[in-house]
């Protein structure tokens, strides 16, 4: 039961696996549980408009940018074209991973 409440398991295929991989993910809940307080979980309060202040923290932890509310004028491509960044006015914001709507 604690693997699939803690761990999010969804079926029994974890239980003839090394128990390894399932106990550093419940070292991840308990500490997301120490952190954010009586719920390891992030969700919003007041609303869905905490839904992008959620993603926006958890990139700013991970080193990443988050830009909001920008006129996208160009999607900078390699040759191969993959994206690796965006361009909006005379701002310029590179990325491993570019995702947009």
């Amino acid at each position: 039961f604690i693997s699939h409440a803690m761990c999010l398991q969804m079926d029994e295929k974890h239980m003839d696996l090394p128990a390894l991989p399932t106990v550093q993910e419940l070292k991840v809940y308990m500490y997301s549980l120490q952190r954010y307080g009586t719920s390891p979980y992030i969700y919003p309060i007041y609303g869905l408009g905490g839904l992008p202040e959620g993603f926006s923290r958890i990139c700013a932890i991970h080193g990443g940018t988050f830009m909001l509310n920008q006129d996208i004028d160009e999607i900078l491509t390699d040759e191969s074209g993959a994206a690796y960044g965006v361009k909006a006015g005379n701002q310029m914001a590179k990325a491993a991973m570019v995702i947009g709507d």
